[in-house]
């Protein structure tokens, strides 16, 4: 295995061994791969639990996987076209990653306090992100208006 997919299989299990929420073409990529996958729920072993990017090209891959598992893009004002990056767990690996690439995280919590996010909302960082990770986004209105697909016409 290179150390790309390393890396993307790393961020999957950047909020611990056992993965849940997969999305099906993960899981069964996964599966190929040799690992045990239940429905949308992949245990990882631990040296993916405890792995830490050491190049730029990890870092990116890293940062794939942890969008792909734990993220979520979405408009925050509908009529400003402002993107909101959410990652739905504060890691220090995480947060290396984003900086390396020149992205500046904002940690908060949930209304109880309970689970903590990383957030990336300036426009600049959020482009960033886009450009150096290429993230799947499945939403074609979010596609859409960070212009990765031309637009629909009605």
């Amino acid at each position: 295995m290179n150390r790309a997919t390393r890396a993307y299989i790393a961020g999957l299990a950047a909020g611990g061994c056992v993965v849940r929420g997969l999305r099906p073409h993960i899981s069964m990529w996964l599966r190929d791969l040799g690992f045990r996958v239940e429905g949308d729920a992949a245990e990882l072993p631990e040296e993916f639990c405890r792995y830490k990017p050491t190049t730029l090209l990890e870092h990116v891959y890293f940062l794939k996987g942890v969008f792909e598992a734990h993220g979520e893009l979405f408009l925050a004002d509908p009529h400003g076209g402002d993107m909101v990056l959410i990652i739905r767990l504060w890691d220090r690996r995480v947060r290396n990653s984003l900086s390396l690439l020149g992205i500046r995280p904002l940690e908060t919590t949930d209304e109880g306090g309970q689970r903590r996010f990383t957030v990336v909302y300036r426009r600049r960082d959020v482009a960033r992100f886009i450009k150096f990770v290429k993230p799947v986004i499945d939403d074609v209105a979010i596609a859409e208006r960070l212009g990765l697909c031309t637009p629909r016409r009605s």
